[in-house]
């Protein structure tokens, strides 16, 4: 079973060879799911995705729904890899879906 880390390295290639900052750190968001990563390299943080269905978040990105796509493309291994600004938050729990109703459902139909 492949780990959540698994491209790290050529993100951090991609994130250099990209956005021209040679040392970036990595954290991790909490859960389980697709490959994602904090990125921070200099005064610049990114949220970095791996093997995500690029033209959904582009499109979502568009009408406000998710943070803007700062960048994205392939890894060597032929992975998609997408790059959004950093947004400082945390997880909805489900007292927030609830009392947000309205605001859930706009979002599933826009998506």
């Amino acid at each position: 079973m492949p780990t959540r880390q698994q491209h790290q390295h050529e993100v951090s290639a991609f994130l250099q060879k990209h956005l021209s900052i040679p040392d970036w750190t990595f954290s991790y968001p909490h859960g389980w799911g697709k490959e994602s990563y904090f990125a921070k390299g200099g005064e610049k943080q990114y949220f970095v995705k791996v093997g995500v269905e690029v033209e959904r978040y582009r499109a979502m990105a568009e009408i406000g729904l998710t943070p803007p796509v700062v960048l994205h493309g392939l890894l060597e291994s032929g992975s998609s890899v997408l790059v959004q600004t950093f947004v400082t938050g945390r997880n909805p729990s489900r007292a927030d879906y609830r009392e947000r109703m309205k605001d859930v459902a706009r979002v599933i139909r826009e998506m």
